[in-house]
């Protein structure tokens, strides 16, 4: 399950045919994984392959057995339910126009077909890639998370009036912090763990080392305590380079209790990524 695990994690901010292949060897090891279906259903779709699209989101529908944070959550289902109706309308308007071209090269009555109407199909995949566009993204924060689209991304993190909020960004490419005009990338490992303080811990919520994967995917092998604090060190360290303040901090240990961190909630924040990466 580790070795799946990295897998997954690591098509995340790849570049579309690497990350393809490396979906395409999580299936290898569990070919109903959904959320492997669900993001090969969506990079089929860009690519104009309807037909390995759906059948990539049916999978993904109808996939059971519990993946935990790989389940698909309430918005990625009905958004994988769209994008399976668009795929399908699509490949039907093809079959249509191939039908025709067959009629006319062999000279058959195809009146019906021509004359049927094919503007409300297109009006209908045209306002699902219009929702789809608009909730592409998921944007976070300490009020709660609302669907926006890539270009409110962008837009929010070259330009939000306030230089005293966090801005996290899990684009499809990089990973990119910005904090009081300063902004820099960060690796998508110290991204996941600084979502994983902003949005699952606090002063009376603080994480162990178990709430964060293993850095070496082995089975069973659990994050150290040492390497804990290590990591935390350098995602401090590594905010501190655009002028963020100390945001993690160490929870007081009582009776052998193991080390833990938490977000000290010393500025807000705004997290943004794909819906495929909302598992919050």
């Amino acid at each position: 399950m580790d070795r799946l695990r990295d897998l997954f994690e690591k098509s995340t901010t790849k570049r579309e045919t690497d990350a393809e292949r490396t979906l395409r060897k999580v299936l290898k090891y569990e070919p109903s994984h959904p959320m492997a279906h669900y993001r090969l259903g969506f990079l089929a779709y860009k690519q104009q392959n309807y037909k390995r699209a759906s059948l990539h989101f049916d999978t993904a529908l109808v996939s059971t057995g519990d993946f935990g944070k790989y389940n698909l959550n309430s918005q990625q289902r009905f958004q994988t339910n769209m994008y399976l109706v668009n795929a399908f309308l699509l490949q039907a308007e093809a079959a249509r126009k191939q039908m025709i071209k067959i009629a006319d090269e062999e000279a058959m009555d195809y009146e019906p077909l021509a004359a049927y109407k094919m503007s409300q199909l297109y009006d209908l995949v045209a306002n699902n890639d219009a929702y789809l566009q608009a909730h592409a993204f998921v944007k976070h924060t300490p009020d709660g998370k609302t669907a926006c689209s890539k270009d409110h991304c962008e837009k929010t993190f070259d330009s939000f009036d306030n230089d005293l909020t966090l801005i996290l960004y899990i684009s499809d490419h990089e990973c990119k912090v910005k904090f009081s005009d300063e902004s820099d990338t960060i690796p998508i490992s110290q991204a996941k763990d600084l979502k994983t303080f902003l949005l699952g811990s606090s002063v009376d919520r603080p994480v162990e080392a178990s709430a964060f994967d293993s850095p070496t995917g082995i089975p069973g092998d659990e994050m150290k305590e040492d390497t804990y604090s290590q990591r935390v060190r350098r995602l401090n360290r590594k905010l501190s380079q655009i002028e963020v303040p100390k945001l993690i901090d160490s929870a007081e240990r009582n009776n052998g209790q193991r080390r833990r961190y938490y977000y000290n909630g010393q500025v807000p924040y705004i997290i943004m990524e794909r819906v495929a990466e909302d598992n919050a």
